[in-house]
């Protein structure tokens, strides 16, 4: 296995496409079941086809399963041709004891999305410096898309925008105007109340104009990365 010496980009996705769901640390699936049947029922709902990864449903303490089990579960959707998305259904601590045991070769040579956040750094920072794929720090499947309206509305409307909308030249981001942290309604079938949303004051610091690569990703967990 060789990293390619250009970047390497996967397909758009197109709405009717499969989205595949690995569990790389925390067993989400088993903790907030009620989250993550929204979370799938919503992307189901928008017309994706979903693939379970095989550690759904199941747990292993503090984790979905053996360093093994784990690596098999996102090797076996890498190599399914009909996953064109590769999605973490959450974060947690342990990704990194993964990255010796992918399959560097097949995403090489059938691209595909990979997408997740927080812990889930460590696979996508990986998987670029490995194969030189492209991968996205954006939504997990149950703390993103599990989310009540209008939150999971906005989040679904960024993944669609860069992931089936991409254009050719330069690409403006637009930053959204409210944020939250508050950890509410987290596995309520229905909404206590709404979120508490704060303004979003985000803003460069710096000078003048730069240019250069962005890696997004949970800094924690990089630098877990670190040889």
């Amino acid at each position: 296995m060789a990293k390619l010496s250009t970047p390497l980009l996967a397909k758009p996705l197109i709405v009717g496409d499969t989205i595949g769901f690995f569990s790389s640390s925390d067993p989400v699936t088993t903790t907030a079941p009620n989250r993550f049947s929204r979370g799938k029922k919503f992307l189901e709902d928008k017309g994706f086809l979903l693939k379970a990864g095989n550690l759904t449903g199941k747990s292993d303490f503090y984790r979905s399963g053996t360093i093994a089990e784990r690596a098999h579960e996102f090797n076996e959707l890498v190599r399914d041709p009909k996953v064109r998305c590769v999605m973490s259904t959450i974060g947690g601590n342990n990704s990194n004891s993964l990255l010796p045991f992918l399959d560097y070769d097949a995403l090489i040579g059938d691209p595909k999305v990979i997408i997740g956040y927080s812990d889930t750094t460590a696979l996508l920072a990986g998987i670029y410096a490995k194969t030189g794929l492209i991968t996205f720090y954006g939504p997990a499947l149950v703390p993103s898309f599990g989310e009540f309206p209008p939150l999971v509305d906005s989040t679904y409307e960024c993944f669609i925008d860069i992931l089936t909308r991409r254009k050719k030249g330069n690409y403006t981001y637009k930053l959204l105007s409210k944020w939250t942290d508050e950890r509410l309604n987290w596995d309520d079938i229905k909404p206590v109340r709404p979120k508490t949303l704060y303004k979003n004051n985000c803003r460069f610091i710096g000078q003048g104009l730069i240019k250069g690569r962005v890696i997004g990703g949970n800094l924690r967990e990089a630098n877990g990365c670190r040889k």
